[in-house]
């Protein structure tokens, strides 16, 4: 409540000017007048004492009321005169002065708070009610807060303590899924699988989920677990001051219930930056909530169309904040001399942003002030640009977007309803647990890095990460059942069963199984023959049969083998090299010549070498 200088010079002769007036007719002997009785203007620097009153020490009590002149309500409403002891004139002695209630408002005073504490007792709740009148920027403007303080005592208690523990449960349950995800990144980065960006951005966000949950219920619980003592211990406290009691001085009374006040709005205070950090919780929940329904393209609606928008959206954005705040700032520079919702820049953003979600909004054309032709003109550019061209770009372009995902659903082939998948996916967890598969990001990981590209999957590139060659089977066996991985002349046909294409896919496997069977035979002959030596050699009766045993198997037996050893071959399973020996070794066991006559093969006379036949088994 320092007094000094005005803005300029000028002003400080316009106050001296005013009081000498104010001398002459009014202040009359024995009465006098200065100027700081008349107008004062204030100024950094020592405080001095108001009305009797020090400032409340800043550092006692809350912001509240630290820093300010704190006087009850009752005292300057209910008496025209006070008597208070301040400093006289001349700055030296206190004395008592006489003082209208009426100039405990004057030039000096910024800010006026009123505070008002009320108890629910049929809730429980301490309620504080502040309102504010503001004399700074040329205007008086008033607003009001309110603060509540609830206190959980009993059954309200015990069932609030039961859901903060069933949220201790779900950031723990989120914890350990974060655990995975993120060991699951790290194993697919080091085999050169990197993931997304939209999978990054859900794992940080989950990780500060998890940190601000577990931050609010750290801070939550034990607050609302004293709650009731201490707001009984508040109450008790206000209500056991001793009001009527003509020992206390009022100072004492006073500080006492000043002391309260600060007490209470400590625990207002913390109770509201509980409430800060349990919204941010709330946000980053709605937040993963949409963006959790990504996971199926059925559902997710908004953000698969802002991801086809984004870039549109963008530019878009760029060349809307320009226009608006340049109209911003012509309704500020021309009209807020004028208008009340536009004396200040940011009130000039606010009304032309209420303007814009609810033409004509705060900004009427047809209104009293629009008479004004500048106006007309000024709210005639603002609605054709803002609403009738801009706000439909934007809606044109959440318009394509949406086009555009829609057209890419009908032409994705796997997507189906969301209930369908739901269903698939619950049965293959139950198959997937009683078969023993590998972690569906394991597979896919073995798939990505390991099997070579391919427009299909056999078993034989992934039954190495089953436990056995049934379980890899049963897996084959289930995608099966799905009409959109079976072959395009397969979907083409009508009406076929998926048992009989499980069985037909169950006898190509068979099948396969049978040939390399045949091919293990072969090469077991073979060794057989370098260990033990090559057996009797056949020859042929009268009759002209081979008579080895009176049998004629040998023949069938070896053509056999060198057709097989010839498939071998051609499917890259053997070398040249490897060919020829093989075929040396089976010709000799027998003692057949070698010509290409006697293979009955064409491929048998064709870039004939010679190979040197390997000394022992191991060799061969």
């Amino acid at each position: 409540r320092a007094e000094g200088a005005c803005s300029s010079e000028f002003s400080d002769g316009v106050v001296e000017t005013l009081s000498h007036l104010a001398a002459e007719g009014r202040c009359q002997e024995p009465y006098t007048c200065t100027a700081g009785q008349i107008y004062a203007c204030p100024a950094d620097g020592p405080q001095a004492l108001f009305f009797g009153l020090d400032e409340a020490d800043p550092h006692k009590y809350s912001s509240g009321l630290g820093g300010r002149y704190v006087e009850y309500l009752s005292v300057i409403a209910d008496h025209s005169l006070l008597v208070r002891e301040e400093i006289l004139p001349g700055g030296q002695e206190r004395g008592l002065v006489v003082r209208r209630t009426r100039e405990f408002l004057d030039t000096l005073t910024e800010e006026v708070r009123l505070h008002n504490v009320l108890y629910s007792v049929e809730f429980g709740i301490t309620t504080e009610l502040l309102v504010t009148f503001d004399t700074r920027g040329g205007k008086v403007s008033s607003s009001f807060e309110v603060f509540h303080y609830v206190a959980l005592v009993g059954d309200d208690l015990a069932f609030y303590i039961t859901l903060q523990a069933t949220c201790v449960l779900l950031v723990v349950i989120m914890a350990v899924d974060s655990f995975f995800t993120i060991s699951y990144m790290r194993r697919g980065m080091k085999k050169g699988v990197y993931p997304s960006l939209g999978m990054v951005f859900l794992t940080l966000t989950d990780l500060v989920l998890i940190l601000c949950a577990a931050s609010l219920l750290v801070l939550i619980i034990p607050n609302k677990a004293t709650s009731g003592d201490e707001t009984e211990r508040i109450i008790n406290r206000l209500v056991a001051i001793p009001w009527t009691d003509e020992v206390s001085s009022m100072a004492e009374k006073k500080l006492e219930h000043l002391e309260v006040l600060t007490e209470l709005e400590f625990l207002l205070n913390n109770d509201e930056s509980i409430n800060n950090i349990a919204m941010i919780v709330a946000v980053i929940l709605l937040v993963r909530i949409v963006a959790a329904t990504s996971a199926h393209p059925r559902i997710a609606l908004i953000t698969s169309t802002l991801g086809y928008a984004f870039m549109d959206l963008f530019h878009f954005c760029i060349v809307f904040i320009l226009l608006f705040v340049s109209f911003a700032a012509i309704a500020t520079w021309r009209f807020g001399s004028g208008r009340r919702d536009m004396v200040s820049y940011s009130a000039a953003l606010q009304a032309l942003f209420d303007t814009l979600l609810g033409p004509p909004g705060v900004l009427s054309a047809t209104a009293a002030e629009a008479e004004d032709p500048e106006m007309v003109v000024f709210l005639g550019l603002y609605f054709i640009v803002m609403f009738f061209i801009l706000l439909n770009f934007i809606l044109a372009i959440f318009v394509s977007a949406y086009g555009r995902l829609v057209a890419d659903l009908e032409a994705n082939e796997i997507e189906h309803d969301v209930v369908s998948d739901f269903c698939t996916m619950v049965i293959y967890i139950f198959r997937s647990a009683r078969n023993a598969w590998p972690l569906r990001t394991d597979l896919i990981n073995f798939i990505l890095t390991e099997v070579p590209p391919s427009p299909t999957i056999t078993l034989r590139d992934i039954e190495d990460q089953f436990e056995s060659g049934r379980s890899a089977r049963f897996f084959i066996e289930y995608y099966a059942e799905f009409s959109l991985l079976r072959p395009e002349q397969e979907q083409t046909k009508k009406q076929v069963a998926p048992v009989e294409v499980v069985r037909s896919l169950v006898e190509r496997v068979y099948d396969k199984v049978s040939t390399m069977e045949e091919d293990l035979k072969v090469v077991q002959r073979t060794v057989n023959y370098i260990k033990d030596g090559p057996p009797e050699p056949l020859s042929a009766g009268e009759n002209g049969h081979f008579d080895n045993g009176a049998s004629a198997a040998g023949p069938k037996l070896i053509g056999a083998d060198l057709r097989r050893l010839v498939e071998l071959k051609k499917l890259g399973c053997i070398s040249d090299a490897d060919f020829q020996t093989h075929k040396e070794v089976l010709l000799a066991s027998f003692g057949i010549d070698r010509g290409p006559e006697a293979l009955g093969d064409r491929e048998a006379g064709e870039d004939r070498e010679e190979v040197v036949a390997p000394d022992t088994a191991e060799e061969t």
